[in-house]
Protein backbone atom coordinates (compact mmCIF):
# COMPACT_ATOMS: atom_id res chain seq x y z
CA UNK A 1 0.00 0.00 0.00
CA UNK A 2 1.41 3.82 -0.68
CA UNK A 3 2.19 5.77 2.61
CA UNK A 4 0.42 9.06 2.69
CA UNK A 5 3.79 10.93 2.81
CA UNK A 6 3.90 9.47 -1.42
CA UNK A 7 0.10 10.79 -2.29
CA UNK A 8 0.78 14.21 -4.05
CA UNK A 9 -0.58 17.15 -2.86
CA UNK A 10 -3.26 19.01 -4.45
CA UNK A 11 -1.30 21.54 -6.50
CA UNK A 12 0.92 18.15 -7.40
CA UNK A 13 -2.21 16.91 -8.87
CA UNK A 14 -3.05 19.41 -11.24
CA UNK A 15 -4.68 18.13 -14.58
CA UNK A 16 -2.57 19.87 -16.77
CA UNK A 17 -2.91 19.57 -20.66
CA UNK A 18 -0.41 22.14 -22.46
CA UNK A 19 -2.54 22.27 -25.58
CA UNK A 20 -0.65 25.23 -27.16
CA UNK A 21 2.40 23.64 -27.22
CA UNK A 22 1.22 20.69 -28.69
CA UNK A 23 -0.27 22.54 -32.29
CA UNK A 24 2.11 25.45 -32.45
CA UNK A 25 5.92 25.78 -33.47
CA UNK A 26 8.17 25.65 -30.21
CA UNK A 27 11.53 26.69 -30.02
CA UNK A 28 13.60 23.89 -28.32
CA UNK A 29 16.62 25.61 -28.47
CA UNK A 30 19.48 25.30 -25.16
CA UNK A 31 20.62 28.54 -26.36
CA UNK A 32 21.24 30.99 -23.10
CA UNK A 33 20.20 34.67 -23.21
CA UNK A 34 18.41 36.99 -25.32
CA UNK A 35 18.67 36.09 -29.04
CA UNK A 36 16.65 36.08 -32.30
CA UNK A 37 14.05 32.86 -32.07
CA UNK A 38 12.99 31.83 -35.47
CA UNK A 39 9.88 30.53 -37.07
CA UNK A 40 8.60 29.33 -33.52
CA UNK A 41 5.93 30.73 -31.28
CA UNK A 42 7.26 29.58 -27.62
CA UNK A 43 10.70 28.79 -26.74
CA UNK A 44 11.05 26.34 -23.92
CA UNK A 45 12.84 27.56 -20.34
CA UNK A 46 15.12 24.93 -19.15
CA UNK A 47 15.95 26.02 -15.79
CA UNK A 48 13.62 27.95 -12.91
CA UNK A 49 15.42 30.93 -10.86
CA UNK A 50 14.23 29.53 -7.61
CA UNK A 51 13.75 32.15 -4.54
CA UNK A 52 15.47 31.95 -0.99
CA UNK A 53 12.43 30.27 1.46
CA UNK A 54 9.42 32.09 -0.58
CA UNK A 55 6.69 32.61 1.87
CA UNK A 56 2.87 33.47 1.43
CA UNK A 57 1.94 37.07 1.93
CA UNK A 58 -1.79 36.59 0.49
CA UNK A 59 -3.94 33.88 -1.43
CA UNK A 60 -7.13 34.24 -3.60
CA UNK A 61 -9.78 31.93 -3.16
CA UNK A 62 -11.50 33.25 -6.29
CA UNK A 63 -8.61 32.85 -8.46
CA UNK A 64 -7.46 29.09 -6.72
CA UNK A 65 -11.76 28.35 -7.18
CA UNK A 66 -10.92 28.15 -10.86
CA UNK A 67 -8.21 25.52 -10.53
CA UNK A 68 -10.14 24.01 -8.56
CA UNK A 69 -7.94 24.25 -5.18
CA UNK A 70 -9.18 25.49 -1.97
CA UNK A 71 -6.83 28.06 -0.14
CA UNK A 72 -6.69 25.47 2.53
CA UNK A 73 -4.85 22.93 0.53
CA UNK A 74 -2.21 25.57 -0.92
CA UNK A 75 -1.72 26.28 2.63
CA UNK A 76 -1.07 23.22 3.97
CA UNK A 77 1.53 21.91 1.14
CA UNK A 78 4.98 22.56 2.13
CA UNK A 79 6.05 23.03 -1.80
CA UNK A 80 3.17 25.37 -2.24
CA UNK A 81 5.50 28.82 -2.03
CA UNK A 82 7.79 27.26 -4.16
CA UNK A 83 5.06 25.80 -6.65
CA UNK A 84 3.59 29.09 -7.09
CA UNK A 85 6.73 31.01 -6.92
CA UNK A 86 8.08 29.00 -9.68
CA UNK A 87 11.01 27.84 -7.75
CA UNK A 88 9.95 24.48 -8.03
CA UNK A 89 8.43 22.82 -11.24
CA UNK A 90 5.04 21.56 -10.70
CA UNK A 91 4.55 18.25 -11.95
CA UNK A 92 2.91 18.43 -15.67
CA UNK A 93 3.99 21.53 -16.09
CA UNK A 94 6.53 22.81 -18.94
CA UNK A 95 7.68 26.07 -18.45
CA UNK A 96 8.10 28.12 -21.92
CA UNK A 97 8.09 31.59 -22.86
CA UNK A 98 5.87 32.99 -25.68
CA UNK A 99 8.02 34.67 -28.72
CA UNK A 100 5.95 37.49 -30.41
CA UNK A 101 6.04 41.27 -32.51
CA UNK A 102 3.71 43.79 -32.30
CA UNK A 103 3.62 47.61 -32.61
CA UNK A 104 4.79 49.67 -29.72
CA UNK A 105 3.49 53.10 -29.91
CA UNK A 106 2.75 53.65 -33.37
CA UNK A 107 5.75 52.09 -34.44
CA UNK A 108 6.47 48.07 -35.47
CA UNK A 109 9.00 46.93 -33.33
CA UNK A 110 9.69 43.44 -34.31
CA UNK A 111 10.69 40.54 -31.93
CA UNK A 112 9.02 40.96 -28.52
CA UNK A 113 8.40 38.09 -26.19
CA UNK A 114 7.92 37.21 -22.98
CA UNK A 115 10.88 38.57 -20.37
CA UNK A 116 9.64 38.20 -17.37
CA UNK A 117 6.37 36.08 -17.53
CA UNK A 118 7.04 32.14 -17.96
CA UNK A 119 4.10 29.60 -18.84
CA UNK A 120 3.89 26.80 -16.98
CA UNK A 121 0.94 25.18 -18.96
CA UNK A 122 -2.68 24.90 -18.80
CA UNK A 123 -4.84 22.95 -16.49
CA UNK A 124 -7.86 21.56 -17.86
CA UNK A 125 -11.05 19.90 -15.97
CA UNK A 126 -14.68 19.66 -16.48
CA UNK A 127 -15.63 21.05 -13.58
CA UNK A 128 -13.43 24.42 -14.15
CA UNK A 129 -12.86 24.57 -17.63
CA UNK A 130 -9.61 25.60 -19.28
CA UNK A 131 -6.54 27.89 -17.28
CA UNK A 132 -3.15 28.86 -18.05
CA UNK A 133 -0.96 28.77 -15.15
CA UNK A 134 1.83 31.47 -15.22
CA UNK A 135 4.24 33.29 -12.92
CA UNK A 136 6.46 36.13 -13.03
CA UNK A 137 10.17 36.50 -12.97
CA UNK A 138 10.99 33.11 -12.36
CA UNK A 139 13.90 33.02 -14.70
CA UNK A 140 15.50 34.39 -17.48
CA UNK A 141 13.70 33.46 -21.28
CA UNK A 142 14.87 34.24 -24.87
CA UNK A 143 13.03 37.58 -24.28
CA UNK A 144 14.57 38.71 -21.28
CA UNK A 145 15.63 42.29 -21.41
CA UNK A 146 19.07 43.44 -20.65
CA UNK A 147 19.77 45.99 -22.58
CA UNK A 148 18.27 48.50 -24.99
CA UNK A 149 18.35 46.25 -28.17
CA UNK A 150 15.95 45.94 -30.33
CA UNK A 151 16.16 42.56 -32.41
CA UNK A 152 14.13 41.25 -35.63
CA UNK A 153 14.22 38.78 -37.62
CA UNK A 154 12.41 37.98 -41.44
CA UNK A 155 11.46 34.85 -40.37
CA UNK A 156 7.66 34.63 -40.19
CA UNK A 157 4.81 32.73 -39.05
CA UNK A 158 1.98 31.14 -41.05
CA UNK A 159 -0.67 33.28 -39.73
CA UNK A 160 -3.21 29.79 -40.49
CA UNK A 161 -1.24 27.73 -38.52
CA UNK A 162 -2.07 29.97 -35.72
CA UNK A 163 -5.65 30.61 -36.27
CA UNK A 164 -6.28 26.90 -36.84
CA UNK A 165 -5.01 27.24 -33.46
CA UNK A 166 -7.10 29.68 -32.11
CA UNK A 167 -10.64 27.87 -34.03
CA UNK A 168 -9.85 24.49 -32.31
CA UNK A 169 -9.12 25.96 -28.64
CA UNK A 170 -11.25 29.03 -28.12
CA UNK A 171 -14.12 29.25 -31.41
CA UNK A 172 -15.39 25.59 -31.36
CA UNK A 173 -18.93 27.35 -31.79
CA UNK A 174 -17.90 28.46 -34.66
CA UNK A 175 -16.02 25.36 -36.43
CA UNK A 176 -19.18 24.58 -38.16
CA UNK A 177 -18.62 27.78 -40.73
CA UNK A 178 -16.89 27.53 -43.77
CA UNK A 179 -13.49 29.76 -43.85
CA UNK A 180 -14.60 31.43 -40.47
CA UNK A 181 -11.85 34.16 -40.68
CA UNK A 182 -12.20 34.61 -44.73
CA UNK A 183 -15.38 34.86 -43.77
CA UNK A 184 -14.70 37.54 -41.14
CA UNK A 185 -16.69 35.90 -38.52
CA UNK A 186 -14.24 35.82 -36.02
CA UNK A 187 -12.83 39.06 -36.75
CA UNK A 188 -15.97 40.11 -35.65
CA UNK A 189 -16.19 38.18 -32.91
CA UNK A 190 -12.87 40.18 -31.76
CA UNK A 191 -13.98 43.47 -32.89
CA UNK A 192 -17.14 43.29 -30.66
CA UNK A 193 -15.20 41.57 -27.72
CA UNK A 194 -12.62 44.69 -27.78
CA UNK A 195 -15.17 47.42 -28.58
CA UNK A 196 -17.26 45.88 -24.98
CA UNK A 197 -13.62 45.64 -23.52
CA UNK A 198 -12.67 49.46 -24.36
CA UNK A 199 -16.60 50.52 -22.98
CA UNK A 200 -16.19 48.60 -19.77
CA UNK A 201 -12.74 50.66 -19.27
CA UNK A 202 -14.42 53.91 -20.46
CA UNK A 203 -17.28 53.62 -17.97
CA UNK A 204 -15.23 52.69 -14.92
CA UNK A 205 -12.20 55.65 -15.17
CA UNK A 206 -9.74 53.20 -16.03
CA UNK A 207 -6.34 53.30 -18.47
CA UNK A 208 -4.64 50.96 -19.54
CA UNK A 209 -0.93 52.68 -19.75
CA UNK A 210 0.26 50.64 -22.58
CA UNK A 211 -1.91 49.73 -25.34
CA UNK A 212 0.73 48.26 -27.81
CA UNK A 213 -0.68 45.74 -30.06
CA UNK A 214 1.24 42.89 -28.06
CA UNK A 215 -0.67 43.71 -25.06
CA UNK A 216 -4.23 42.93 -26.52
CA UNK A 217 -5.89 40.07 -26.11
CA UNK A 218 -8.23 38.65 -29.18
CA UNK A 219 -10.53 37.42 -26.61
CA UNK A 220 -11.39 40.76 -24.87
CA UNK A 221 -9.39 40.61 -21.82
CA UNK A 222 -7.47 42.68 -20.07
CA UNK A 223 -3.52 41.88 -20.59
CA UNK A 224 -0.45 42.98 -19.19
CA UNK A 225 -1.25 45.46 -16.19
CA UNK A 226 1.54 47.74 -16.05
CA UNK A 227 1.61 51.29 -15.57
CA UNK A 228 -2.04 51.27 -15.30
CA UNK A 229 -4.16 53.84 -13.10
CA UNK A 230 -8.09 54.55 -12.61
CA UNK A 231 -8.51 58.07 -12.62
CA UNK A 232 -9.21 60.49 -10.01
CA UNK A 233 -10.15 63.54 -10.86
CA UNK A 234 -12.13 63.52 -14.31
CA UNK A 235 -9.80 64.27 -16.77
CA UNK A 236 -10.37 62.69 -20.58
CA UNK A 237 -6.56 63.73 -21.41
CA UNK A 238 -5.81 61.72 -18.11
CA UNK A 239 -2.73 59.32 -19.38
CA UNK A 240 -1.75 57.01 -16.65
CA UNK A 241 1.99 56.33 -17.89
CA UNK A 242 4.33 59.12 -17.18
CA UNK A 243 6.62 57.87 -19.90
CA UNK A 244 3.86 58.75 -22.52
CA UNK A 245 4.46 62.11 -23.36
CA UNK A 246 2.76 62.26 -26.58
CA UNK A 247 -0.44 61.18 -24.53
CA UNK A 248 -0.58 58.18 -27.18
CA UNK A 249 -2.80 55.66 -24.56
CA UNK A 250 -5.05 58.63 -23.01
CA UNK A 251 -8.10 57.81 -21.28
CA UNK A 252 -10.02 59.54 -24.13
CA UNK A 253 -7.86 57.87 -27.56
CA UNK A 254 -8.19 54.34 -25.93
CA UNK A 255 -10.81 53.26 -28.10
CA UNK A 256 -9.31 55.19 -31.25
CA UNK A 257 -6.52 53.04 -30.45
CA UNK A 258 -8.24 50.37 -30.07
CA UNK A 259 -9.63 50.35 -33.30
CA UNK A 260 -6.49 51.25 -34.66
CA UNK A 261 -4.70 47.89 -33.47
CA UNK A 262 -7.49 45.67 -34.54
CA UNK A 263 -6.66 47.30 -37.92
CA UNK A 264 -2.85 46.05 -37.58
CA UNK A 265 -4.35 42.60 -36.45
CA UNK A 266 -6.12 42.57 -39.48
CA UNK A 267 -2.83 43.15 -41.67
CA UNK A 268 -1.36 40.41 -39.59
CA UNK A 269 -3.70 37.94 -41.02
CA UNK A 270 -3.10 38.57 -44.66
CA UNK A 271 -4.49 36.34 -47.01
CA UNK A 272 -6.62 34.34 -44.08
CA UNK A 273 -8.95 37.77 -43.66
CA UNK A 274 -10.88 39.20 -46.98
CA UNK A 275 -9.60 42.95 -46.87
CA UNK A 276 -13.36 44.33 -47.89
CA UNK A 277 -14.99 42.38 -44.97
CA UNK A 278 -12.25 43.23 -42.81
CA UNK A 279 -13.00 46.80 -43.15
CA UNK A 280 -16.66 46.48 -42.83
CA UNK A 281 -15.75 45.01 -39.55
CA UNK A 282 -13.07 48.10 -38.62
CA UNK A 283 -16.23 50.82 -39.79
CA UNK A 284 -18.19 49.10 -37.10
CA UNK A 285 -16.32 49.18 -34.13
CA UNK A 286 -16.75 52.78 -33.01
CA UNK A 287 -20.85 52.26 -33.29
CA UNK A 288 -20.49 49.29 -31.41
CA UNK A 289 -18.26 50.79 -28.83
CA UNK A 290 -20.24 53.68 -28.67
CA UNK A 291 -23.57 50.86 -27.83
CA UNK A 292 -21.79 49.41 -25.14
CA UNK A 293 -20.84 52.27 -23.80
CA UNK A 294 -24.17 54.21 -23.31
CA UNK A 295 -25.72 50.89 -22.36
CA UNK A 296 -23.22 50.32 -19.13
CA UNK A 297 -23.40 54.50 -18.90
CA UNK A 298 -27.39 54.43 -18.39
CA UNK A 299 -26.96 51.89 -15.56
CA UNK A 300 -24.40 53.57 -13.94
CA UNK A 301 -27.15 56.46 -13.87
CA UNK A 302 -29.75 53.97 -12.94
CA UNK A 303 -31.84 54.93 -15.97
CA UNK A 304 -33.10 50.93 -16.03
CA UNK A 305 -36.73 50.89 -17.61
CA UNK A 306 -36.75 52.75 -20.97
CA UNK A 307 -34.04 54.05 -23.27
CA UNK A 308 -34.11 57.57 -24.67
CA UNK A 309 -32.01 59.13 -27.69
CA UNK A 310 -31.46 62.27 -25.36
CA UNK A 311 -29.44 60.14 -23.03
CA UNK A 312 -26.67 60.31 -24.62
CA UNK A 313 -26.32 63.81 -23.78
CA UNK A 314 -27.01 63.47 -20.31
CA UNK A 315 -24.30 61.65 -20.20
CA UNK A 316 -21.93 64.26 -21.97
CA UNK A 317 -22.81 66.94 -20.00
CA UNK A 318 -22.65 64.90 -16.63
CA UNK A 319 -18.88 64.60 -18.28
CA UNK A 320 -18.38 68.39 -18.77
CA UNK A 321 -19.57 69.35 -15.14
CA UNK A 322 -17.29 66.37 -13.76
CA UNK A 323 -14.24 67.83 -15.65
CA UNK A 324 -15.28 71.71 -14.99
CA UNK A 325 -15.22 71.26 -11.62
CA UNK A 326 -12.97 68.33 -10.63
CA UNK A 327 -14.89 65.84 -9.85
CA UNK A 328 -13.38 62.01 -8.68
CA UNK A 329 -14.69 59.57 -11.35
CA UNK A 330 -15.61 57.24 -9.21
CA UNK A 331 -16.93 58.57 -5.76
CA UNK A 332 -18.81 60.58 -8.51
CA UNK A 333 -20.77 57.78 -9.98
CA UNK A 334 -21.16 56.12 -6.65
CA UNK A 335 -22.64 59.24 -5.05
CA UNK A 336 -25.23 59.85 -7.78
CA UNK A 337 -27.52 57.20 -6.13
CA UNK A 338 -27.88 59.41 -3.22
CA UNK A 339 -29.89 61.91 -5.73
CA UNK A 340 -33.36 61.09 -4.15
CA UNK A 341 -36.16 60.62 -6.87
CA UNK A 342 -38.16 63.44 -8.14
CA UNK A 343 -41.11 64.34 -6.16
CA UNK A 344 -43.74 66.94 -7.03
CA UNK A 345 -43.63 70.06 -5.11
CA UNK A 346 -39.75 69.69 -4.27
CA UNK A 347 -37.19 72.44 -4.28
CA UNK A 348 -34.24 71.31 -6.02
CA UNK A 349 -31.43 73.66 -4.25
CA UNK A 350 -32.89 72.44 -0.76
CA UNK A 351 -33.50 68.55 -1.88
CA UNK A 352 -30.03 67.97 -3.57
CA UNK A 353 -27.66 69.84 -1.34
CA UNK A 354 -26.55 67.30 0.50
CA UNK A 355 -25.70 65.29 -2.71
CA UNK A 356 -23.74 68.30 -4.08
CA UNK A 357 -21.67 69.12 -0.87
CA UNK A 358 -20.38 65.40 -1.05
CA UNK A 359 -19.70 66.37 -4.87
CA UNK A 360 -17.80 69.06 -3.95
CA UNK A 361 -15.35 67.65 -2.02
CA UNK A 362 -13.60 65.52 -3.96
CA UNK A 363 -9.78 66.40 -4.65
CA UNK A 364 -10.14 68.25 -7.79
CA UNK A 365 -11.94 71.07 -6.39
CA UNK A 366 -9.22 71.35 -4.21
CA UNK A 367 -6.65 71.67 -6.88
CA UNK A 368 -8.92 74.16 -8.77
CA UNK A 369 -8.77 76.40 -5.76
CA UNK A 370 -4.78 75.87 -5.01
CA UNK A 371 -4.13 77.43 -8.85
CA UNK A 372 -7.05 80.24 -8.30
CA UNK A 373 -5.15 81.16 -4.98
CA UNK A 374 -1.77 81.21 -6.28
CA UNK A 375 -3.10 83.46 -9.29
CA UNK A 376 -4.27 85.52 -7.10
CA UNK A 377 -1.75 85.58 -4.44
CA UNK A 378 1.47 85.35 -6.35
CA UNK A 379 1.15 86.26 -9.94
CA UNK A 380 4.23 86.45 -10.59
CA UNK A 381 5.27 82.64 -9.59
CA UNK A 382 1.86 81.58 -10.88
CA UNK A 383 3.08 83.27 -14.28
CA UNK A 384 6.62 80.57 -14.10
CA UNK A 385 4.35 77.63 -13.39
CA UNK A 386 2.16 78.36 -15.74
CA UNK A 387 4.47 78.11 -18.37
CA UNK A 388 5.90 74.82 -17.88
CA UNK A 389 4.08 72.48 -20.38
CA UNK A 390 2.24 70.16 -18.05
CA UNK A 391 0.66 73.32 -16.52
CA UNK A 392 -0.16 75.19 -19.48
CA UNK A 393 -1.67 72.22 -21.05
CA UNK A 394 -3.73 71.07 -17.79
CA UNK A 395 -5.18 74.56 -17.70
CA UNK A 396 -5.86 74.44 -21.50
CA UNK A 397 -8.08 71.20 -21.20
CA UNK A 398 -9.97 72.88 -17.80
CA UNK A 399 -10.73 75.54 -20.32
CA UNK A 400 -10.37 77.71 -16.83
CA UNK A 401 -7.10 79.87 -17.33
CA UNK A 402 -9.01 83.56 -18.12
CA UNK A 403 -11.47 82.44 -15.64
CA UNK A 404 -9.49 81.36 -12.73
CA UNK A 405 -7.10 84.70 -13.01
CA UNK A 406 -10.26 86.77 -13.12
CA UNK A 407 -12.71 84.67 -10.18
CA UNK A 408 -12.83 84.62 -6.75
CA UNK A 409 -12.88 81.35 -4.53
CA UNK A 410 -16.57 81.98 -3.47
CA UNK A 411 -17.47 82.73 -6.91
CA UNK A 412 -15.90 79.83 -8.48
CA UNK A 413 -17.19 77.59 -6.01
CA UNK A 414 -20.77 78.99 -6.06
CA UNK A 415 -21.16 78.21 -10.38
CA UNK A 416 -19.88 74.82 -9.50
CA UNK A 417 -22.05 74.18 -7.10
CA UNK A 418 -24.93 75.95 -9.51
CA UNK A 419 -23.11 73.36 -12.43
CA UNK A 420 -24.22 70.82 -10.15
CA UNK A 421 -27.28 71.35 -9.32
CA UNK A 422 -28.55 72.66 -12.46
CA UNK A 423 -27.20 68.81 -14.06
CA UNK A 424 -29.23 67.00 -11.19
CA UNK A 425 -32.16 68.67 -11.93
CA UNK A 426 -32.24 67.09 -15.21
CA UNK A 427 -31.52 64.04 -14.23
CA UNK A 428 -34.03 64.04 -12.01
CA UNK A 429 -36.07 64.65 -14.56
CA UNK A 430 -35.47 61.98 -16.66
CA UNK A 431 -35.31 59.32 -13.48
CA UNK A 432 -39.00 60.96 -13.25
CA UNK A 433 -40.24 59.70 -16.81
CA UNK A 434 -38.82 55.99 -15.91
CA UNK A 435 -41.97 55.74 -13.60
CA UNK A 436 -45.50 55.58 -15.95
CA UNK A 437 -48.56 55.56 -14.25
CA UNK A 438 -49.30 51.98 -14.08
CA UNK A 439 -45.73 51.31 -12.03
CA UNK A 440 -44.85 50.40 -8.97
CA UNK A 441 -42.40 53.79 -7.93
CA UNK A 442 -41.16 51.98 -4.58
CA UNK A 443 -40.15 48.94 -6.80
CA UNK A 444 -38.61 51.01 -9.95
CA UNK A 445 -36.92 53.21 -6.88
CA UNK A 446 -35.43 50.03 -5.08
CA UNK A 447 -34.51 48.62 -8.62
CA UNK A 448 -32.72 51.59 -9.59
CA UNK A 449 -30.39 51.54 -6.50
CA UNK A 450 -29.20 48.26 -6.95
CA UNK A 451 -28.82 48.45 -10.25
CA UNK A 452 -26.13 51.67 -9.48
CA UNK A 453 -24.80 49.77 -6.12
CA UNK A 454 -24.19 46.90 -7.96
CA UNK A 455 -22.43 48.39 -10.94
CA UNK A 456 -20.78 52.01 -9.59
CA UNK A 457 -17.70 50.36 -7.34
CA UNK A 458 -17.00 51.94 -4.31
CA UNK A 459 -12.88 50.76 -4.46
CA UNK A 460 -11.21 50.77 -7.33
CA UNK A 461 -6.99 50.81 -7.24
CA UNK A 462 -6.08 53.84 -6.71
CA UNK A 463 -2.41 54.30 -7.07
CA UNK A 464 -2.15 55.41 -3.07
CA UNK A 465 -3.62 52.38 -2.29
CA UNK A 466 -1.12 50.13 -4.30
CA UNK A 467 1.95 52.78 -2.97
CA UNK A 468 0.78 52.34 1.03
CA UNK A 469 0.56 48.53 0.61
CA UNK A 470 4.29 48.64 -1.31
CA UNK A 471 5.49 50.69 1.29
CA UNK A 472 3.99 48.48 4.37
CA UNK A 473 5.79 45.53 2.76
CA UNK A 474 8.75 47.26 1.90
CA UNK A 475 9.08 47.32 5.67
CA UNK A 476 8.30 43.81 6.50
CA UNK A 477 4.28 44.63 7.07
CA UNK A 478 2.18 42.52 5.09
CA UNK A 479 -0.83 43.61 6.79
CA UNK A 480 -1.74 46.15 4.11
CA UNK A 481 -2.32 43.15 1.29
CA UNK A 482 -6.16 42.56 2.57
CA UNK A 483 -6.62 45.05 -0.04
CA UNK A 484 -7.12 42.43 -2.26
CA UNK A 485 -9.91 41.08 -0.07
CA UNK A 486 -11.71 44.65 -0.68
CA UNK A 487 -11.05 44.38 -4.75
CA UNK A 488 -12.96 41.26 -4.76
CA UNK A 489 -15.64 43.00 -3.31
CA UNK A 490 -15.22 46.32 -5.16
CA UNK A 491 -19.36 47.33 -4.70
CA UNK A 492 -19.35 46.69 -0.57
CA UNK A 493 -18.12 49.15 2.25
CA UNK A 494 -14.97 48.13 2.96
CA UNK A 495 -15.86 48.32 7.02
CA UNK A 496 -17.71 45.13 6.00
CA UNK A 497 -15.22 43.30 5.32
CA UNK A 498 -12.89 44.12 7.93
CA UNK A 499 -14.68 45.48 10.53
CA UNK A 500 -13.97 49.42 12.41
CA UNK A 501 -10.81 48.13 13.47
CA UNK A 502 -9.41 47.27 10.41
CA UNK A 503 -9.05 43.87 10.50
CA UNK A 504 -12.58 41.45 10.07
CA UNK A 505 -11.96 38.55 7.42
CA UNK A 506 -7.88 39.22 7.20
CA UNK A 507 -5.77 36.61 9.10
CA UNK A 508 -3.66 40.06 10.00
CA UNK A 509 -4.18 41.86 13.05
CA UNK A 510 -3.33 45.29 11.75
CA UNK A 511 -4.63 48.72 12.83
CA UNK A 512 -7.38 50.56 11.49
CA UNK A 513 -6.79 51.77 7.97
CA UNK A 514 -3.71 54.07 7.39
CA UNK A 515 -5.97 55.18 4.00
CA UNK A 516 -9.39 55.60 2.82
CA UNK A 517 -9.97 52.89 0.10
CA UNK A 518 -13.24 54.28 -0.64
CA UNK A 519 -12.98 57.93 0.64
CA UNK A 520 -11.18 61.58 -0.38
CA UNK A 521 -7.34 60.36 -1.82
CA UNK A 522 -5.04 62.13 0.89
CA UNK A 523 -2.65 65.05 -0.80
CA UNK A 524 0.15 62.85 -1.21
CA UNK A 525 -1.32 61.24 -3.67
CA UNK A 526 -0.86 63.93 -5.90
CA UNK A 527 2.65 63.19 -6.16
CA UNK A 528 2.94 60.00 -7.37
CA UNK A 529 3.84 58.96 -11.19
CA UNK A 530 3.95 55.88 -12.44
CA UNK A 531 6.19 54.70 -15.62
Amino acid sequence: MESAECVPSALGRLPFNNTVLKKLPIDDSDQPGSRVVPEACFSRVRALQPLVRPVFVALSQSALSLLGLSAQEVLSDPLGPEYLSGSRLLPGSEPAAHCYCGHQFGLFAGQLGDGAVMYLGEVESCAHGRWEVQVKGAGVTPYSRYCLLPLTSQDQICPHMVSTYVDTTFWTHLMDKVDIYTSGTVFLLVMTRTARLVAQWQCVGFCHGVLNTDNMSILGLTLDYGPFGFMERFDPDFVSNASDKKRRYSYQSQPSVCRWNLARLAEALGSELDPAEAGAVLDEFMPTYKAFYLSIMRKKLGLVRIEEVEDRELVSDLLRVMHNTGADFTNTFRLLSCVPWPEEGDSERATVGSVVDLILEQWGVCELAMILSLAQTNPLMFGMVADSPGMTEQLELLGRLKELVETNQDDLKRKQRDDWIHWIGQYRMRLGRECDSTSDLPVIIKERLKVMNGINPRVVLRNYIAQNAIQAAEKGDFSEVRVLKVLEKPYSDPETLFGPDGCGEVEHSGAELDVAYDGKPPAWAQTLCVT
